[in-house]
């Protein structure tokens, strides 16, 4: 869906061109209409356009000196000159200026559409350009933003420019359990944050700008971009304040010990340095007591005393959170392994003695490891004894079905992960496991192979095709689209098209 912008004095030609552009049925959308030249660069520093139509002769701010404004503030959009045939000149010069195309007065509804798409084309090739290099420019800022964080080393006109300045402030840390996909990354840089390694981005705020309200505002514009992502969690953490650019290594280390603590705050939209200095104070020994009396009691085989124990100690922690989520997996896996001797007694399908510690820290949250620990021996009392692999396998296949079933619905991670009654962390790791690719991969190449199958036809509109599998928001659509084909919904309809006509 390519977005037009109209720029003239006389009201009655925008109308009517934006009538034009309606009627058509193309891949256009009318986003917005300027009277004169200031209004219009006002508009295109705040929105995104993809091709201006601008009349050459206009109040405050004529069409050249329009065209210079652009061109100085690099805003990235195409435009077309409107120019009646005694501004023929004036045209020429606005050429000459980066016009890409111009139309003369009277206009006809042929001349705009055959303009239209020849400067869509130009558009494309620019979007091609852009994310040929955006892969080689993502790399950079993460090499230079990695240097700067881990050795303190530094080449200034390397570094983003939201790092070349020289007051003080906050660092903010995005982490994830996945790997973050690009198109997340590209969506995140416009928000201000920074790649620095393949599941983390960094955000460094100035102490001037660094309010709990612009931060909250960072946090919530963040997360809900995740949902287009199907990423299972985030965990935002903040800093002390009062930190210099060179000095940011000290800043890393707070924020990844504040992350630390998204185990047991996984809903908290940011998570301070300066809160979580106090937690943990409080000794493990209590903890540690406990859990050598759940022993005892699996041992004995007693069953409620096992389950009270259990719940003890969940709501101690989550009140205290006295216990580092290493040491706790360590614990829960010592736990199984007490289980996995009483099996080893007994005949029939083992199930603790193939868990392992690595698996236990795809929970990564106390909520989820609780949930787990519980079922786990909730089934093993109940006589429930399904290997495990088994169980995961059949978990994954539910997944695959709900994915082809419910593609054109606009879905979240969440609804898939309560279909099947597990967490949407431990959802995303044993889907990674079995097929070998993210839920979000796997869910977004089924989409657009049904969207590839649907531009075949020339009877649906582009931006309906993306509604009618998940994608209700167009540009949205064409990013993903691009991401995963190379070329942009009506480009690769295009090619179609010319096959079918050789």
């Amino acid at each position: 869906m390519k977005k037009i912008f109209l720029v003239d004095d006389e009201p009655l030609i925008t109308l009517s061109i934006a009538r034009m552009i309606e009627r058509s049925g193309e891949d256009y959308e009318v986003v917005g209409t300027a009277s004169n030249g200031r209004e219009a660069l006002d508009f295109l520093e705040r929105n995104d356009v993809d091709i201006a139509i601008i009349d050459i002769r206009m109040p405050i701010l004529d069409g050249i000196a329009l065209l210079e404004k652009v061109r100085q503030n690099r805003i990235p959009v195409r435009i077309i000159i409107l120019s009646a045939y005694r501004d023929f000149r004036y045209a020429q010069e606005a050429i000459h200026y980066g016009a890409s195309s111009y139309l003369l007065k009277p206009l006809s509804q042929e001349a705009l559409m055959d303009t239209l798409a020849d400067v869509s084309k130009m558009v494309e090739r620019d979007k091609t350009v852009k994310t040929a290099t955006s892969l080689f420019s993502l790399q950079k800022r993460q090499h230079a933003v990695y240097r700067l964080l881990e050795t303190g080393e530094f080449t200034p006109k390397e570094l983003p420019p939201s790092l070349q300045t020289e007051e003080t402030g906050c660092l903010l840390m995005l982490t994830s359990p996945v790997e973050y996909p690009q198109p997340f990354v590209e969506d995140c840089l416009e928000l201000g944050w920074e790649p620095y390694r393949s599941a983390s981005q960094i955000c460094f705020l100035p102490d001037s700008q660094a309010s709990p309200e612009r931060i909250f505002r960072l946090a919530k514009e963040t997360k809900a971009l995740t949902r287009d992502y199907f990423l299972p969690s985030l965990a935002i953490a903040q800093s002390n304040g009062g930190f210099r650019v060179t000095d940011l290594k000290e800043t890393v280390v707070q924020c990844k010990v504040a992350s630390i603590y998204s185990f047991y705050f996984p809903e908290t939209p940011v998570i301070a340095y300066s809160d979580i200095q106090l937690f943990g104070l409080t000794s493990i020994r209590p903890i540690v007591s406990a859990f050598e009396e759940l022993h005892g009691y699996i041992r004995l085989s007693s069953v409620n005393n096992i389950f009270q124990k259990l719940k003890e100690i969940y709501d101690t922690l989550k009140v205290e959170m006295s216990v580092n989520p290493q040491t706790l997996y360590q614990l829960v896996y010592e736990i199984f392994m007490e289980f996995a001797l009483l099996e080893r007694k007994q005949s029939g399908t083992k199930v603790f003695s193939d868990i392992t510690l690595l698996h236990l820290q795809n929970f990564t949250t106390l909520d989820a490891l609780y949930e787990y620990t519980y079922t786990l021996i909730r089934d093993y009392f109940d006589g429930k004894k399904t290997v495990e692999t088994d169980r995961d396998e059949q978990i994954v296949n539910a997944v695959r079905r709900f994915c082809q079933e419910n593609y054109a619905l606009d879905c979240t991670l969440e609804d898939i992960a309560a279909s099947v009654y597990i967490s949407k962390s431990y959802l995303s790791q044993i889907f990674k496991e079995k097929c070998g690719v993210s839920i979000w991969n796997y869910f977004t190449d089924i989409r657009i192979e049904k969207a590839k199958e649907l531009l075949a036809s020339n009877e649906i509109k582009v931006n309906k095709i993306g509604e009618m599998v998940g994608y209700p928001n167009p540009s949205h659509f064409g990013h993903i689209f691009r991401s995963h084909v190379g070329v942009s919904p009506k480009e690769y309809r295009d090619k179609i098209r010319e096959r079918l006509e050789r």
